[in-house]
């Protein structure tokens, strides 16, 4: 871990508490506007009467309608109404479980479906750009809207077939977004030899892609690359992760990787139970605020903030009330740094890549052409000399890193 001065790390904290401030306002102002007033029964023609041109437009442009960015608002509106309905059997071959159930939810509600108030504006902006749900808001009350023409193209095209599609971007998504929770970024080949081998079926790109490009702002999980196709939306630097060819993917199962894949999921290691669980015993913290340090400490050490830069955090949110209960309580952070899945180590825990070493066992490779879910391991590195560079990944040599005694 490279040493950070308190100035440094005071500073960074502070840019990070500013960010997130920043990030919570245009929420807020993103959350007031995207919430319309639409009356139930709604024609597809008046939502969007609703809506700013640049909302219309950002569903034309999802629906890759050409020859309308000149146009004014009403006639794009009144054009996109018109074409929607004739393509809306793409757009829905393009969803997965929890958008087709949903969407099946506020028909089956005759298109108006209330919701509490902390819906996610994100998710109900994705899915407005499908032209797909919009959110309407009557005295404080929010609901979600299906305009009736759609309603009336979703109860026609639901069925087995729409069902089938539905549960294999289900998988994509599950698998992109796991993959790329525990190794950050991943090479096209290799993402797509994977997902072939986890799906058991051959990869359509064109429509995996399309699929996923429609899920990333829905769920927040990757974003676009610029020297991977995707990345995961908490890795800042991603040139340091290109230094891993040293190091093959850590072979995990399909049922870890879309566990991985779904939302909220965080590794519950014993280590990391064990941190949760002291600080709940001096704190007796609620879930969801446990669960938010546990992403956020997991993020840090990814991210290759110090140990120092941790304890920071820890006490920037937390009043740490002995030097006793700091040190235990640094303890088990090292713990926990020691036995996360890192993205610089492809997926491995610096205790295995430690152990690998210790034992002269070689890093595993994932074999992509296995049938079965979990995947066999391959042998093909050389034993570590003491002044070998350490396969870690930190630079030093072997004994002055994971060789230590």
């Amino acid at each position: 871990m490279k040493k950070t001065d308190k100035k440094t790390r005071d500073a960074l904290l502070r840019g990070l508490q500013g960010m997130m401030e920043m990030q919570r306002k245009m929420d807020e102002k993103r959350a007031h506007e995207i919430w319309k007033n639409i009356d139930p029964g709604a024609t597809l023609i008046e939502v969007l009467n609703t809506l700013k041109k640049d909302e219309v437009d950002s569903i034309r442009k999802a629906y890759e309608f050409q020859g309308m960015s000149a146009l004014k608002k009403a006639d794009m509106a009144l054009e996109v109404s018109i074409l929607v309905p004739h393509s809306f059997q793409k757009m829905l071959h393009r969803l997965d479980q929890e958008r087709y159930d949903l969407l099946k939810r506020i028909v089956q509600s005759d298109g108006f479906l209330m919701v509490d108030q902390d819906f996610s504006t994100r998710k109900l902006k994705s899915l407005m750009t499908g032209c797909l749900v919009f959110g309407s808001c009557h005295n404080g009350q929010r609901a979600l809207v299906v305009p009736q023409e759609l309603q009336d193209c979703f109860r026609k095209l639901d069925g087995p077939d729409l069902r089938k599609i539905i549960k294999r971007n289900t998988e994509w998504i599950l698998f992109t977004n796991g993959l790329h929770y525990y190794y950050g970024v991943m090479s096209s080949k290799a993402r797509i030899e994977t997902i072939e081998r986890l799906a058991n079926d051959p990869l359509d790109i064109r429509e995996y892609s399309s699929v996923i490009h429609e899920s990333m702002e829905y769920y927040d999980r990757i974003s676009f690359s610029s020297n991977y196709q995707y990345k995961d939306t908490r890795v800042m630097y991603e040139e340091k992760l290109k230094d891993r060819n040293h190091i093959d993917y850590y072979p995990f199962s399909k049922k870890q990787i879309m566990e991985a894949g779904k939302e909220h999921h965080f590794d519950a290691t014993p280590e990391m139970i064990d941190f949760l669980a002291f600080l709940d015993h001096f704190y007796d913290l609620e879930d969801d605020h446990l669960i938010e340090i546990a992403h956020k400490v997991v993020t840090m050490i990814n991210q290759e903030y110090t140990l120092g830069d941790l304890m920071d955090y820890i006490q920037s949110i937390l009043e740490i009330p002995s030097k006793d209960v700091f040190e235990q309580l640094t303890d088990r952070v090292v713990n926990v740094w020691n036995n996360t899945r890192l993205w610089a180590l492809k997926g491995y825990t610096p205790i295995e890549i430690r152990l690998k070493a210790e034992t002269e066992q070689p890093v595993n490779v994932m074999n992509h052409g296995a049938s079965s879910n979990d995947t066999d391991l391959h042998s093909r590195s050389k034993k570590v000399g003491r002044n070998d560079a350490c396969p870690c990944g930190s630079g030093k040599k072997y004994k002055q890193c994971c060789g230590r005694k």
